[in-house]
């Protein structure tokens, strides 16, 4: 991880590396489980475009899968801040990604709602 060497503020290794005590949930990565986050979002995505009753649904699914990654990313990016003491650049550009699709779905579903008020 030569990108991520380690500074003061900046150190995957001590974030997300094999030893570091929050890099996992039990046996999982936690890297995985956001893999498993990302693609999740993709196939719900991907998979309306042919499941009518999905495509129904899409906006709120979208909303409540995109609700519980943004609060683990919260949860972790505390622990980095609070506890570990350091930064990973990998998990913060992850948590501005999952935070700008919260805030553009969270916009779009307010959008919808207007509409459907109308």
């Amino acid at each position: 991880m030569a990108a991520c060497s380690g500074s003061q503020w900046f150190d995957c290794g001590q974030v997300s590396g094999p030893n570091a005590p929050f890099s996992s949930i039990g046996p999982v990565p936690v890297a995985l489980i956001g893999l498993i986050g990302y693609l999740l979002l993709f196939l719900l995505i991907w998979a309306s475009h042919w499941w009518q009753p999905l495509r129904n649904s899409l906006p709120e699914l979208l909303l409540g899968t995109i609700s519980l990654a943004f609060l683990f990313s919260i949860g972790l990016t505390l622990l980095e801040i609070f506890v570990i003491g350091a930064f990973c650049k990998y998990c913060l550009v992850s948590f501005g990604i999952i935070t700008a699709v919260f805030i553009l779905i969270l916009s779009y579903q307010r959008q919808l709602n207007k509409e459907a008020e109308l």
